[in-house]
């Protein structure tokens, strides 16, 4: 298990997704939940945020492209690198390639709409070699599922729309 991503989640089944603030202390405290994905934030509450999540032990990722006011360049990757975080997540090639300058995992969120969304989330994927994918929404048929994972090797993590593990 060489994958940096694979180390950190250790088996998890289930990540974590905070969108409100007011859901930050659920997150935090619940105690099936060792990841959050923060997936909507601005730069005046960030800092907060990812401290309050790591005082729980937990690990932390944040959707670069959905932090307001957060420069989507080198210098916003280095800024959550200066506030402890795990990773990132985003759709951009350009910040996988910068986080991963950063010593951060990298998770490429792409989604899956047709047959081609498909085919060029794993041909993005094959070029900056994220450390995972997330996909979205979860509910893909298991053929694509099979492709991706056959393309890619790398863990995959469905997201959106689901509500049990």
């Amino acid at each position: 298990m060489d994958n940096p991503f694979q180390k950190l989640i250790n088996g998890q089944r289930i990540i974590g997704s905070l969108r409100r603030r007011e859901d930050l202390a659920e997150v935090a405290n619940h105690k099936c939940i060792k990841t959050v994905f923060i997936l909507n934030s601005n730069l005046l509450e960030l800092n907060k945020t990812v401290t309050a999540i790591k005082t729980k032990g937990k690990n932390v990722f944040v959707h670069i492209d959905l932090v307001e006011g957060l420069g989507k360049d080198a210098v916003g990757v280095k800024y959550l690198k200066a506030i402890g975080v795990h990773g990132i997540i985003t759709t951009k090639l350009s910040l996988i390639r910068a986080a991963k300058e950063e010593g951060l995992i990298t998770v490429q969120r792409f989604f899956v709409v047709d047959s081609e969304a498909v085919k060029t989330g794993i041909k993005m994927a094959k070029l900056e070699k994220p450390e995972a994918i997330e996909i979205l929404p979860a509910f893909l048929p298991k053929y694509y599922l099979d492709v991706i994972n056959g393309e890619l090797g790398i863990p995959t993590i469905a997201g959106g729309l689901i509500r049990t593990e």
